[in-house]
C-alpha cells in the first residue's frame, strides 16, 4: 500500500508515496480534505463540515455540495493509485480521514513534538529534547495552510505560529547558554 503523505505548513499539499502530487478538481474538495486532516482521529460531523465549507448556503445546499466534494475527494485519491477507503471515511452522519501508518501529516508530527516538549521544564535541554526541538522546527515550512484563506483555519493558524515561536525561543535560549 501506498503512503499519503500530507503537507500543511507552507503550502499545503497532498503526495502519492514521497513526490507524486495528488490533484483535486475543485478547491472545496481541497479544502475539505484539509479539513478533515485537521481534524484527524476527531472526524466531523456532516453538518459541521457542510457549513464549515459553505457558508452562505442553507443546510441542504451546503449537505449536498459536501456530498459532491467527498466524491471528488475520493476520485482524487483514486486517480493517484490510493483506495480512498484506506484514508477517508465517511458515514451518513459524519467525515473523517482515518488515522494510519500510511497516512503521514505534518502538522500531526508537529503537535506530538510539541506536546512532548511542552511537559519539559523550559530550560531543560537535553540531547533528547534538542532533537525534537529541531524535529518540529525543521516542520515548520511556513504559516499553517499559508496562502490558503480557509477561515475555519486562521485560528489554528496562530496557534501553530504560538508553538513554533516556543520552540524557536527555545532552541535559541539553549544555543545561546551554549555559546553557540
Amino acid at each position: 500500500m501506498q503512503n499519503l503523505r500530507v503537507t500543511m505548513f507552507g503550502r499545503v499539499g497532498l503526495f502519492a508515496g514521497e513526490t507524486r502530487p495528488i490533484e483535486f478538481e475543485t478547491q472545496k474538495a481541497l479544502e475539505l480534505f484539509f479539513l478533515s486532516a485537521f481534524h484527524l482521529g476527531r472526524g466531523l460531523a456532516r453538518i459541521e463540515a457542510a457549513s464549515t465549507l459553505r457558508m452562505d448556503c442553507t443546510d441542504g445546499q451546503a449537505r449536498r455540495a459536501l456530498s459532491t466534494d467527498l466524491w471528488r475527494v475520493r476520485q482524487g485519491l483514486s486517480a493517484a493509485g490510493l483506495d480512498p477507503d484506506q484514508f477517508l471515511a465517511a458515514t451518513p452522519r459524519a467525515v473523517a480521514l482515518i488515522a494510519s501508518p500510511h497516512l503521514r501529516i505534518d502538522l500531526a508530527r508537529f503537535d506530538l513534538l510539541f506536546a512532548e516538549i511542552s511537559q519539559r521544564d523550559y530550560g531543560a535541554v537535553d540531547a533528547q529534547a534538542l532533537a525534537t526541538l529541531q524535529e518540529a522546527a525543521a516542520l515548520y515550512r511556513g504559516d499553517l495552510f499559508e496562502g490558503q484563506s480557509w477561515d475555519w483555519g486562521l485560528v489554528a493558524r496562530e496557534q501553530a505560529r504560538s508553538c513554533y515561536t516556543d520552540i524557536a525561543d527555545r532552541l535559541m535560549q539553549h544555543f545561546m547558554a551554549q555559546a553557540e
